[in-house]
């Protein structure tokens, strides 16, 4: 099973309702299927662990309405709850067509955090520095790249550029993994 974002999936229930309750978070069959997996703790006990930690972020309010507490997604929650899709977001390579990918960011060092979040998520992805601020990858991830410009309204700082060659190809190839 792929690695799933537990704190995304609570945030992504909890954002497909304007208000949701404690106990219609705990008869969520997704959410109990997903903490299902503990050996100390029953699902409901996790999921109310983890809506108090998301509480205590900022990234959900809490209140209650006729003895059952309710959650609701914050603007900080959301912003978090858009970084973990981004992260979660997946490139599927076919077969490599023969061209490289390289992406270049353009940010000043006033928009460093930014910078950093978006390198992070390169790496994540398995690209490599080609040169100071530009980044190379042998499949087609221009969704992410949509989706990054997207996320950080970042429309003319974040480039893609197609190559059917590249200099030091071979060694990219070998790091990549792929045979030609």
């Amino acid at each position: 099973m792929k690695n799933v974002n537990k704190t995304a999936q609570i945030l992504k229930a909890i954002a497909r309702k304007r208000i949701i309750s404690l106990s219609d978070l705990c008869d969520s069959k997704p959410l109990v299927e997903l903490f299902e997996n503990s050996k100390t703790t029953t699902p409901k006990r996790r999921i109310i662990d983890s809506c108090t930690l998301l509480a205590k972020q900022g990234f959900i309010s809490v209140g209650n309405v006729d003895d059952d507490k309710v959650f609701k997604i914050t603007v900080k929650g959301q912003e978090h709850l858009k970084k973990a899709e981004l992260l979660q977001f997946d490139i599927q390579p076919l077969s490599w067509n023969g061209r490289w990918y390289l992406v270049t960011i353009n940010l000043p060092e006033s928009k460093k955090t930014i910078r950093n979040q978006i390198l992070l998520v390169l790496k994540r992805f398995g690209f490599i520095q080609y040169s100071k601020g530009i980044w190379v990858y042998p499949y087609n991830p221009s969704d992410l790249i949509t989706k990054m410009r997207d996320q950080y309204n970042l429309k003319n700082e974040i480039k893609l550029i197609v190559a059917s060659y590249i200099d030091d190809h071979k060694r990219y190839q070998k790091i990549f993994k792929i045979n030609t």
